[in-house]
């Protein structure tokens, strides 16, 4: 069994009305099979959710971060990890209960980073850009081996969920332009 913070818990605005909600995380299981559960005290309830986990070591704590623009914290723990890909569940505190607030992109509602020789996976959240606003950053290196295919896609929570509001595209993006692209580059997450 393993927690997170001091005493296993950590304070967290995740309802959204200016004060603190303790949270807590156990993990069950070994590194190729195994859940999470977290826990957060709202008022005089405690709301929980359980996630499976694969090939996810360490801790599952990547952090909370405001990513929707809506009152509350959303809390980023992994649920899956391949060589150098990690897959994130995101919780959102709604209608009295934690939800996952799927990522938009077409990989199962997942949040995805990576940063790799080949590719760079990454969300970015401006603190300058309206609240809701996130940029998914991805670059896939190119067969001539020195540039990549790299996309910005701008994104914005509605009420609907997640809408496109924009996509770039660079087919012949050198490796300084995408370096660094890879990861959470959002106030409250870790990086990797």
């Amino acid at each position: 069994m393993m927690v997170v913070g001091s005493a296993g818990r950590l304070d967290v605005d995740v309802n959204g009305n200016g004060t603190p909600n303790k949270v807590g995380l156990v993990r069950r299981g070994d590194t190729q099979n195994g859940s999470w559960t977290v826990r957060v005290s709202v008022g005089s309830r405690v709301v929980t959710a359980t996630r499976k986990t694969a090939g996810w070591y360490g801790s599952p704590w990547q952090g909370a971060a405001n990513v929707d623009g809506r009152p509350g914290k959303e809390l980023f723990l992994g649920v899956m990890a391949g060589a150098h890909t990690q897959f994130f569940a995101a919780l959102a505190y709604q209608g009295g209960k934690l939800v996952e607030r799927h990522a938009p992109s077409p990989r199962g509602g997942v949040w995805t980073i990576d940063g790799a020789y080949a590719i760079e996976y990454g969300w970015w959240r401006r603190q300058d850009e309206p609240p809701g606003v996130v940029r998914l950053k991805r670059a896939d290196r190119n067969d001539d081996c020195r540039t990549f295919d790299a996309r910005i896609s701008t994104f914005r929570w509605t009420s609907d969920g997640w809408v496109r509001k924009s996509t770039k595209r660079y087919p012949h993006a050198s490796q300084d332009f995408v370096s660094g692209w890879g990861g959470f580059h959002i106030r409250g997450l870790q990086r990797y």
